[in-house]
């Protein structure tokens, strides 16, 4: 397996809205029912100014995604960084979360960024493990701001990593 991670371009636009619809189908939700409009996003988001995609290859397949959406200037906000992972259940467990994840953190050191932020729903211990591992620390939550499975709120955790 030779995993390539790249920033992605208006070239892997249908290997990313592949990918995520194959993640929502596997989470039982979002992505799996995207319509031309959420497509239309995606495009955007790989053009975009304000976020950068990266993406993880096998060969011609992408089997992970990590996004990073720019601090909100209009708030003040613009030295932290929303930071995004998800990988192909196929794909879990082989290191690429770490390459992915590295590899965005070297881009926002050379940036504006200097705070990476990541909002992860109380009962994905899987990426809480993760964002620990990576030298994430917890900072906080939201109260029920997630809906869960079976109509359920739950709360998110909010991890914050400083860059130097």
């Amino acid at each position: 397996m030779d995993i390539e991670i790249k920033e992605a371009g208006s070239e892997d636009y249908w290997g990313i809205v592949n990918f995520t619809k194959r993640i929502g189908d596997e989470r039982g939700g979002f992505a799996g029912y995207m319509t031309l409009s959420d497509y239309d996003i995606i495009k955007r988001c790989c053009e975009s100014t304000d976020r950068i995609f990266l993406i993880a290859k096998d060969e011609n397949n992408v089997v992970g995604l990590c996004t990073i959406l720019f601090g909100n200037t209009l708030v003040n906000q613009d030295h932290i960084g929303e930071i995004g992972i998800a990988v192909d259940e196929k794909y879990r467990g082989k290191g690429i979360s770490s390459l992915l994840a590295k590899e965005m953190i070297n881009i926002s050191r050379n940036s504006n960024i200097r705070i990476l932020k990541a909002i992860i729903i109380e009962d994905n211990i899987r990426a809480i493990n993760f964002f620990k591992k990576m030298g994430f620390k917890k900072r906080g939550y939201l109260y029920k701001e997630s809906l869960g499975g079976q109509g359920l709120f739950k709360d998110n955790h909010i991890y914050y990593y400083e860059l130097q």
